[in-house]
């Protein structure tokens, strides 16, 4: 699974689940415009750099995925 962090506003969430899902390999992509992430689950031949090559390619910006609720956390 991969996630990443992206800002997408509604249109532009269901241009990027479109791209993803048309990856050989990708089979769920999942776009939060609340949560500002993406997440994919994805098989061979599919891969993180070709999935976030996909998203660049499109036009978008992502970067990597931090989980609010977890950061600055010490545990």
């Amino acid at each position: 699974m991969l996630k990443a962090l992206i800002r997408a506003c509604g249109q532009c969430q269901v241009a990027i689940e479109g791209v993803v899902a048309a990856l050989p390999g990708v089979t769920i992509a999942d776009v939060s415009s609340r949560a500002r992430a993406v997440a994919v689950r994805y098989d061979a031949p599919a891969e993180p750099s070709g999935i976030e090559a996909a998203i660049r390619g499109a036009g978008y910006r992502i970067g990597p995925y931090r989980n609010p609720s977890t950061e600055g956390s010490t545990s």
